[in-house]
């Protein structure tokens, strides 16, 4: 029943959506520990916003995760961007920090907090570097250990752009599967709830395989 319940949730958020704007989001991330309590990760995904369209984005990603005590941990990663439509590419550079919490409430329940500041920048051919935004971002999230190597996590990010305001919560709702010790593959379904009448809603598959080395 615990395995089953993630499978009915993705299923009442995408008849909701109604399927209107439908896109598929790829991770593949490599983790190695560098010392005590210190890791490096680099990932790459493929993103599609939407099935059908002529526009696609490819993201490389490296950075630091450091343990801290009592449940903390703590983040420092920088983003390559390249946004590809069909007769241009436009670039973009993101840095981003994160504090993050998780603490088990009881058997079943895993309470996780990420606390985010990211910086982006446009890379424009004629004027270099230019700020693009800036958010704080703060995701809840409820992660449930079934005693098998499956786990399932249901989470809501909120995007606070400074100067503008909240303008976007995304939900989500992932099932993770742990293939061995170093191996994981997950399977979600996301919601990007735009909190402004310029913007639509989306709505997006997430698959990711994950290797710690």
């Amino acid at each position: 029943m615990k395995k089953t319940f993630l499978i009915v949730f993705c299923l009442v958020m995408a008849s909701q959506s109604g399927f209107g704007q439908v896109g598929l989001w790829t991770k593949f991330s490599l983790e190695k520990e560098l010392f005590k309590k210190l890791d490096f990760e680099v990932t790459g995904q493929y993103r599609v916003n939407e099935f059908g369209s002529n526009e696609e984005r490819w993201i490389g990603e490296a950075g630091l995760i450091y343990d801290l005590p009592k449940g903390f941990e703590l983040e420092a990663f920088y983003r390559y961007v390249s946004n590809i439509k069909t007769n241009s590419t436009k670039v973009y550079h993101r840095f981003h920090a994160d504090l993050k919490y998780g603490k088990k409430i009881n058997s079943f329940i895993k309470v996780e907090n990420r606390l985010r500041y990211q910086h982006q920048y446009k890379d424009d051919q004629e004027d270099g570097l230019v700020d693009d935004s800036s958010y704080l971002r703060n995701k809840f999230g409820l992660e449930f250990d079934t005693q098998s190597r499956f786990k399932p996590a249901i989470a809501a990010d909120l995007f606070y752009e400074l100067g503008g305001g909240l303008d976007q919560v995304r939900y989500s709702a992932e099932l993770g599967y742990k293939l061995n010790k170093r191996n994981k593959i997950e399977v979600g379904f996301l919601i990007d709830d735009a909190l402004k009448s310029t913007q639509k809603n989306q709505y997006r598959i997430a698959l990711s395989y994950s290797i710690k080395l």
